[in-house]
């Protein structure tokens, strides 16, 4: 499995770089905890088109300069995950054109902090369901889930949401069951009113394990929130029938759509997956035999 880690530029700076040094290097070993022996990581950083290795985490002392420490003190298994991980900075240049068009449309912020320009890591996060890395600077940022708000100004409405933050071992920890617990459930618990069709089932077996990580928590979102509500999650599809999507990115790129109808007595029938890589990819032939699923369950 892959990790999309963020790093919190909001916990940024430490007080100096003694500091910065021992609260990242904490940060950085609960990030491994999430390692099973085969997993990879992803470092996100965005700060005005800097480069990762800029990234300052404290005055005068960047994440290059974090790197050469590790060395020095000999923390080499470490080292080593961290000059292996993917570097995505600018992180804003690895978001698909989906994921950029509602970072700009929405405003994300801290419930408890109000909204200012330097948030948007936020977004990024929760739009690639990563996970914050964050120093231990205030205490907001030791907790595992992270509380995070979105403002539609079109919808004049607020949305919450939770995202994985990591700043110490327990934290990895937390989040790495959690994954384990989750992986290992079968659809139905992740949904009990939703009836799946055997073509949906089949479709995300195929899936891979981060496309299926996302599934189950966009479906156990989407339940959450009783299958109601706007883009971007959801969309009433145009000739549908009363047929609707469940919409989120897939990994490593694309889109995934999952088309959806209700049942009586509250329930909801899941009718298809599909991943696009373009605007109007696959929708058609979808529609068309999500309709003829949803027609077998009323027989």
């Amino acid at each position: 499995m892959e990790h999309a880690v963020c790093f919190n530029t909001l916990s940024f700076p430490a007080l100096d770089r003694q500091s910065a040094y021992k609260l990242m290097l904490e940060a950085c070993y609960g990030m491994l905890e999430l390692n099973t022996g085969n997993d990879r990581f992803a470092l996100y950083f965005d700060d005005r088109n800097k480069k990762i290795y800029e990234c300052l985490l404290a005055e005068h002392y960047t994440y290059n300069d974090f790197l050469n420490d590790l060395e020095t003190n000999q923390h080499i298994d470490l080292l080593y995950v961290l000059e292996e991980a993917e570097d995505k900075s600018p992180a804003l240049e690895y978001l698909s054109s989906d994921e950029f068009d509602e970072l700009a449309s929405f405003q994300f912020y801290l419930p408890d902090a109000g909204f200012n320009e330097d948030m948007y890591i936020l977004g990024i996060a929760w739009l690639i369901d990563g996970i914050l890395l964050s120093l231990l600077t205030h205490e907001r940022w030791g907790k595992t889930k992270t509380a995070i708000a979105r403002w539609d100004d079109v919808e004049n409405r607020e949305d919450r949401y939770y995202i994985n933050n990591i700043s110490g071992i327990e934290n990895g920890i937390e989040i790495f069951n959690t994954i384990k617990s989750l992986s290992e459930l079968k659809l139905d618990n992740i949904c009990p009113q939703c009836t799946f069709t055997e073509p949906f089932r089949a479709w995300f077996s195929e899936l891979n394990e981060n496309n299926q990580h996302r599934v189950y928590k966009k479906i156990q979102l989407a339940a959450q929130r009783y299958f109601s509500g706007g883009e971007p999650l959801f969309k009433t599809l145009e000739s549908g029938d009363g047929i609707r999507e469940l919409r989120f990115s897939a990994y490593p790129g694309g889109a995934i759509r999952i088309l959806f109808a209700a049942l009586p007595e509250d329930k909801k029938a899941i009718l298809l997956g599909f991943i696009k890589k373009s605007d109007n990819e696959g929708y058609k032939e979808n529609i068309d035999r999500a309709k003829s699923l949803l027609m077998n369950i009323f027989r």
